[in-house]
């Protein structure tokens, strides 16, 4: 478990050299999520351009290891194909079979929202709205807009053992695009509805790194789940 005292500053880092020698730019991200670099530096694919992430804490400086994006081995032309299947994907969604929605990324680093976490297993006690029934403080990034689709639904009604009544389990299979990338146990919101991400199986296209599908299996959510009260914008 990640124990560095707060804040945490992450920069986004890039060079030509897998050393890093020589710095080109370093992008502040502060504590989000993720980073761009729209600076277009890299125009072709003869050049090897790395990426790396640096994380400074109150206690120590730290970097990720190296990402080369684009070399001259790569085939370009599986890139052009890749991005041409992402390109007809989101037209797909679009045109056709495309919902609006927004995801929350779950956090899995931060400041341990200690008043609602067992002390010695790390696991929350508690559905404290403040942290939505996670470990961390706050719970979830701020949340993205998303476009997916959705493949498969089914609902499945049973009889509750209490003598309650009929219990209502939904089950669906949704799609989308390799940005954002998405994991388990993040949620999807679906204007009323909430959706916990139970499987992701993603799709690289062969011979590159680049993430071209995400096919994701997801349950509905109860309404009294605290993550019901996570805010969407308006």
């Amino acid at each position: 478990m990640f124990k560095d005292y707060e804040p945490y500053e992450f920069s986004l880092q890039a060079s030509c050299t897998p050393k890093f020698t020589e710095l080109h730019f370093e992008l502040p991200a502060g504590d989000n999520l993720f980073a761009i670099d729209s600076t277009n530096f890299k125009q072709n694919l003869f050049d090897d351009f790395y990426y790396r992430v640096k994380l400074v804490t109150a206690d120590n400086t730290y970097y990720s290891q190296n990402l080369l994006f684009g070399s001259g081995s790569v085939d370009r032309h599986k890139y052009v194909m890749a991005s041409e299947i992402i390109r007809k994907e989101l037209l797909r969604y679009r045109k056709h079979t495309g919902f609006q929605g927004w995801l929350f990324k779950r956090k899995t680093s931060g400041k341990i929202a200690r008043d609602s976490v067992d002390e010695i297993s790390g696991v929350p006690i508690v559905d404290n709205t403040a942290n939505f029934g996670t470990e961390y403080e706050d719970g979830y990034y701020p949340p993205l807009s998303i476009m997916y689709s959705f493949e498969d639904n089914k609902i499945s009604r049973t009889q509750d053992q209490s003598g309650l009544g009929v219990t209502e389990t939904e089950q669906c299979s949704l799609r989308m695009v390799g940005f954002p990338s998405v994991n388990t146990q993040d949620i999807i919101v679906d204007g009323s509805r909430r959706y916990l991400l139970k499987d992701v199986q993603p799709v690289i296209f062969p011979g590159t790194s680049m993430l071209t599908i995400q096919t994701i299996q997801a349950q509905a959510l109860a309404i009294t789940d605290p993550v019901f009260q996570l805010e969407t914008p308006q």
